[in-house]
């Protein structure tokens, strides 16, 4: 994937926290299974995603996290900035280049249409071409 692995985790973690039943809090312990992601790792995400206002903690009993916003509320762009500290925007699709905007490579024109509709998406217009389907 185009993405480091807390980025790909983070469409994961929210995509799940959205299609939850009742949008109540869930367990670190019971997202981690759900979606097949060491807990400690996902603790690390959830802990930013708290700290920008995806989603709420609760600590105690019937506590965990609940998500805050809607699919059509989370702005791709947004957790690129959060998880992949911009380097998105810069990297060569195919690594031949460390920065892309001087790079004309094949497939550089196709890279620069791909990352504008992905900055423009929320997470509800990528749910059908990705990952997201748990039961």
């Amino acid at each position: 994937m185009i993405f480091n692995k807390s980025t790909e985790y983070s469409f994961k973690v929210l995509s799940y926290m959205c299609e939850a039943k009742g949008h109540k809090y869930l367990s670190a312990g019971d997202i981690a299974l759900a979606i097949n992601i060491p807990k400690e790792f996902l603790s690390k995400i959830l802990q930013k995603l708290t700290h920008k206002g995806f989603v709420n903690s609760k600590r105690g009993k019937g506590g965990g996290f609940k998500i805050l916003k809607t699919k059509n509320e989370i702005a791709i762009k947004e957790l690129i900035k959060l998880f992949d500290n911009e380097n998105f925007y810069s990297k060569c699709l195919i690594g031949l280049n460390d920065d892309c905007p001087e790079c004309k490579c094949s497939v550089h024109n196709n890279w620069e249409n791909l990352k504008t509709t992905l900055l423009k998406s929320n997470l509800e217009d990528i749910k059908e071409n990705y990952f997201f389907t748990f039961k």
